[in-house]
């Protein structure tokens, strides 16, 4: 009966060592995985000072090593739910993915209109989107297509549009912009509307490169000659502008009167909303250059990349204005130069920002923009509170296995021992 107890006993002292070196091994693994995924790498003290409070994770420079693998002229950035990057290539006519630790994921292939051997019907690609659900819409801006990729990486539909530029989805609406104006449609190419068109007018766009639709159904894009930022009803009536008028519009007004808001929404049958305010944002907004790729945070709100201003720009759309700015120009990590495109991953709190003339993706964090728990921990780089679970199960099992050992090494009452 003794032996039997012993030896069952040390099965199960066996089986507990076995679980404990199991334990340590994933939890190791987890801490190397989270901790590179997160953890960012530390910038010089000068590049942290002229980023104004960037924070810089990494940077991704191609597929491989080798050269023709390397980003050439990065445009525009989509972050779908599984945390991939997408980033079109314009000048090399491709689509790469990229995984949250910077790994290479795959390319996105299109291939000829009728199936056959000939020309890619992705050419010139330009603005980029994900789904909920997983697809990815491209805008070929050289062939007037939306192509859609399916959760697998293969195309599954395109619907024409003339000359897109950017492109913003969600739940059943795909909003586009164009060098022809706004245009929004069902996830299946089924246009609803179009309106504005190209004119520095303040219901006017001209060669808009980012877009955004809000939880509410309001569509936001940076109109990039015009150098604002304006918001749209669901119903496409403007509502607001930042800067209220553009320097564009001043210089080419005839009079030398530029249009004002109330001109604007007379023509387009719409009411003012508001105006920007705040001295802040006002000075801000007077340093909008070439506002191009746009997202949505966290925290709600709208940040784009000015190309020329070589900074992202952060808009609080219940003030109407800019109230943050970050970044300068250089080519060390943290820095860009003549950044386009923008995404932002919720579960990460991070952006993926397009660093076109650097030939590469940044992934930067900025203050304030996290909207959930997980994301406040993943900020706060402490790959500890992720291994907590983990650390939990093997002090228990550290705790079974030391007090099994006690109950065996005390013999039981009335037993006798021999000397």
């Amino acid at each position: 009966m003794r032996d039997a107890a012993s030896a069952r006993y040390a099965r199960m002292r066996l089986a507990l060592i076995a679980l404990l070196v199991i334990l340590a091994g994933l939890l190791v693994a987890i801490l190397v995985f989270v901790g590179n995924l997160i953890t960012p790498d530390e910038p010089s003290a000068e590049t942290v000072e002229r980023s104004g409070g960037l924070t810089w994770v990494r940077s991704i420079y191609g597929a491989s090593a080798s050269a023709e693998d390397q980003l050439r002229s990065p445009a525009h950035t989509a972050i779908d739910p599984d945390g991939t990057i997408w980033v079109t290539d314009s000048v090399m006519n491709r689509v790469l993915g990229f995984n949250p630790d910077g790994s290479f994921h795959g390319e996105l292939i299109a291939g000829s209109p009728d199936g056959g051997e000939g020309v890619s019907m992705l050419q010139g690609p330009a603005g980029i989107a994900a789904s909920e659900d997983g697809e990815i819409y491209v805008a070929s801006n050289s062939t007037d297509l939306v192509i859609v990729f399916d959760g697998n990486g293969e195309v599954d539909r395109a619907f024409e549009v003339p000359s897109p530029i950017q492109i913003a989805v969600r739940d059943d609406r795909v909003f586009v912009t164009s060098a022809e104006g706004l245009f929004l449609f069902t996830p299946e190419g089924e246009e609803i509307a179009r309106w504005s068109s190209r004119g520095i007018a303040l219901d006017q766009v001209d060669m808009p490169n980012g877009a955004v639709i809000a939880e509410d159904g309001t569509l936001y894009i940076t109109d990039t000659h015009n150098g604002q930022v304006k918001a749209f009803s669901p119903d496409g009536e403007l509502e607001w502008a930042v800067p209220e008028t553009s320097a564009r519009a001043a210089a080419l007004e005839g009079d030398g009167t530029p249009p004002t808001m109330g001109d604007a929404q007379a023509s387009a049958g719409a009411t003012a909303t508001g105006e920007s305010t705040g001295t802040a944002g006002a000075d801000l907004a007077s340093t909008l250059q070439l506002p191009v790729g746009m997202t949505i945070d966290g925290a709600g709100r709208l940040v784009f990349a000015d190309a020329f201003a070589f900074a992202v720009y952060v808009v609080d759309t219940d003030e109407q204005s800019i109230v943050a700015r970050y970044g300068d120009q250089g080519q060390t990590d943290g820095l860009f130069n003549y950044p386009t495109g923008i995404a932002y991953d919720a579960d990460r709190d991070w952006f993926a920002v397009a660093d076109t003339a650097n030939g590469r993706v940044q992934i930067v964090r900025i203050p304030d923009s996290g909207g959930s728990p997980l994301a406040a921990v993943r900020s706060a780089n402490v790959p500890w509170v992720v291994c907590a679970v983990p650390l939990v199960v093997l002090a228990l099992a550290g705790v079974v296995a030391a007090s099994r050992r006690r109950r065996t090494s005390v013999p039981e009452e009335g037993s006798v021992t021999e000397g």
